[in-house]
C-alpha cells in the first residue's frame, strides 16, 4: 500500500516478489497479488491523483513479473499450478464432478467412557 500512496510503481515489484516467495510456503500469499491487481484495475478505470495510467501499467507488469520469478519455477517443479484445496472447490462447483464427491458417513456409536462412568468388574 505504500507504493499506492506514494505513487512508486517499483514498490509493487517488492509486493510481487513477496507474494511469489510466500506462495512457495503458503498458497494463500497469492492474495497480495490479487489485491494489487484489483487495486491497479480500479485505479485504471477511475484515475485519481498519485499515479498516472502509464505508471499503473508499469506497476502491473512489475507486480506480475516479480511474482512469476520465484513462483513459476516452483509451480513447474511441482507440476501443479493451482493448490489442491482450490481444485477441490472448483470441481465441487461443477455439477458433473460434484456427484463423484461423497460425504463421509458419520457413525454415532458413543463408546466413550469417562473414569466416573466406567464399569468396574469386581
Amino acid at each position: 500500500m505504500l507504493g499506492a500512496k506514494q505513487g512508486k510503481w517499483w514498490l509493487f515489484g517488492a509486493t510481487g516478489l513477496d507474494a511469489g516467495l510466500g506462495h512457495i510456503i503458503r498458497p494463500e500469499c497469492t492474495q497480495l497479488l490479487i489485491y494489487g491487481v484489483l487495486w491497479i484495475f480500479i485505479r485504471l478505470f477511475s484515475p485519481k491523483p498519485g499515479m498516472s495510467r502509464p505508471k499503473l501499467l508499469c506497476a502491473l507488469s512489475v507486480l506480475l513479473i516479480a511474482f512469476a520469478i520465484p513462483a513459476v519455477p516452483y509451480m513447474t517443479a511441482r507440476e501443479q499450478f493451482l493448490p489442491e484445496k482450490l481444485k477441490t472447490l472448483i470441481s465441487s462447483a461443477n455439477q458433473e464432478e460434484s456427484k463423484e464427491i461423497q460425504k463421509p458417513e458419520i457413525n454415532s456409536n458413543n463408546n466413550i467412557y469417562s473414569l466416573r462412568h466406567a464399569r468396574q468388574d469386581s
